[in-house]
């Protein structure tokens, strides 16, 4: 714009239009119920007579409202899920990383924690690992893997109580933890441990998948560096 022009006056829209606007888009009122709502008139039909076009769209504006609602929730959880699924693949390679067995266990138990943002990562397994390895694993009586998870392979706690004593000297922190068997031969039975802070991290109900796949890949891990060692 030059010097000293003024700006254009808008011209006000005329009913054509309008009318122009909507025939190019049919769908335009249809996919925006509630201002095709507010638009229509109020109708006095007189006593006793029903109005079924105010009925039909209120019941329309309020499944367009449950759509989107159920739209959003669907889009939160699949990016929740895309979160933890990105996490879970970034702590497998970690530890396919590791470079001896003592470092299987440093990589399990400082960094996993933080890729899948627990506050505590374990191998829990009773008595038979070879002694460089005992001290860094949580050990317990013979049967108590098989107490612990009774028939079940996975076990999500969403209050741990007095079963929070498992982790020794951050017992007093654990609040809801995910322990996931290790099926494989070649070692102790044990159990791939995660451990929150936070009451109802781990409810039952909630998929494992991405737990058994993070457990397996530590199994297979485990026994590679056992039996190398």
């Amino acid at each position: 714009m030059t010097p000293g022009t003024q700006d254009p006056v808008p011209q006000p829209l005329l009913p054509s239009d309008v009318e122009l606007f909507l025939k190019s888009n049919p769908d335009f009122l249809m996919e925006r119920p509630e201002l095709m709502a507010s638009l229509l008139p109020d109708r006095d039909l007189g006593t006793g007579v029903v109005d079924f076009q105010a009925r039909a769209l209120k019941a329309l504006r309020t499944e367009a409202d449950e759509l989107r609602a159920g739209a959003r929730e669907v889009i939160h959880t699949a990016r929740e899920n895309m979160s933890l699924q990105n996490a879970t693949h970034q702590a497998v390679v970690a530890l396919l990383g590791a470079e001896s067995l003592q470092d299987l266990m440093i990589v399990l138990t400082q960094d996993v924690p933080m890729m899948v943002h627990v506050d505590l990562a374990a191998l829990i397994c009773e008595p038979g690992l070879p002694l460089p390895l005992a001290g860094q694993v949580i050990q317990v009586p013979h049967g108590e893997i098989d107490r612990l998870l009774g028939n079940s392979d996975v076990r999500l706690r969403p209050f741990c109580g007095t079963g929070a004593a498992l982790y020794g000297e951050a017992s007093a922190l654990i609040r809801s933890d995910a322990l996931v068997r290790l099926r494989h031969s070649g070692h102790p039975p044990a159990v791939l441990a995660l451990a929150s802070r936070d009451t109802g991290a781990f409810e039952p109900g909630q998929g494992t998948e991405l737990l058994v796949f993070l457990a397996t890949v530590l199994d297979f891990c485990l026994i590679r560096w056992l039996t190398r060692d």
